[in-house]
């Protein structure tokens, strides 16, 4: 289904990395990796992976999406700041149009990429204040109202807990991280995409099967990858850092 692509293999704009199966075969994903190494810190190096989605039941043409992944915990960053960059491509296209296409859209990922790293650069030399961490995750993840259930102020307890485990997990703890705004923004990257809480169907042939496949497309498409690219906004935002460029 990707053969087309092999011309970037051979022309070295990407390298295959993994592929796989989604909802028993009807859906399948190809990651490939570019060869830039962004390095955002002297000891904390982020990669640019791109993620080719299609379907062989009609549901969907062809969906393409950057993401950029940090090495140190291999959780995956948004790398959005101003539009959603996910593309799509129809199967009704021909072959060298589709090609064509794409590797203009890897040349716009490429420049979204960099303009990342640039942001990510600055909020890495960046501290926040205990004040402002406070307000970063009241804003991202509001506390609930004194009113709430019982319920609702335990699962944000649990919440709390989890943010607190994922800012003291070992890949945060860099030196050259350490109490800065990208520190904090990594916490909120890290939460979702290792302690998120995904469900399946109490009918599902396969449950964990299930959510772990809910928990890649929401990181890559859904309300998660929203999230991160709102904590990444917020954090450039009280760091001070202008959208248009990283030199401020």
């Amino acid at each position: 289904g990707f053969k087309f692509l092999d011309k970037l293999l051979m022309d070295g704009k990407i390298r295959y990395e993994a592929a796989f199966a989604l909802k028993g075969g009807r859906q399948v994903v190809l990651l490939a990796r570019m060869p830039e190494v962004d390095s955002i810190t002297e000891d904390d190096k982020c990669l640019r992976y791109i993620c080719f989605a299609m379907s062989h039941d009609g549901s969907m043409g062809i969906f393409i999406l950057p993401t950029s992944v940090r090495v140190v915990c291999a959780n995956t960053l948004a790398m959005a700041l101003e539009s959603e960059l996910k593309a799509h491509v129809k199967h009704t296209e021909g072959k060298d149009d589709r090609l064509e296409k794409i590797g203009e859209w890897l040349s716009q990922y490429n420049e979204k990429f960099t303009l990342f790293r640039d942001h990510a650069q600055v909020i890495a030399t960046r501290q926040y204040t205990e004040v402002q961490s406070k307000e970063y995750m009241a804003t991202l993840f509001p506390p609930p109202k004194d009113d709430a259930s019982t319920r609702v102020k335990n699962n944000y307890k649990e919440l709390r807990k989890s943010l607190i485990a994922s800012y003291n997990d070992a890949s945060n703890q860099l030196p050259s991280v350490k109490g800065t705004w990208w520190q904090m923004y990594n916490t909120v990257s890290f939460h979702l995409d290792h302690n998120g809480n995904y469900k399946a169907s109490s009918d599902a042939d396969n449950p964990e099967q299930v959510r772990r496949e809910n928990r890649f497309v929401d990181l890559l498409k859904g309300d998660a990858s929203k999230l991160k690219r709102r904590a990444f906004e917020l954090a450039c935002e009280m760091a001070g850092v202008k959208k248009t460029t990283a030199s401020v």
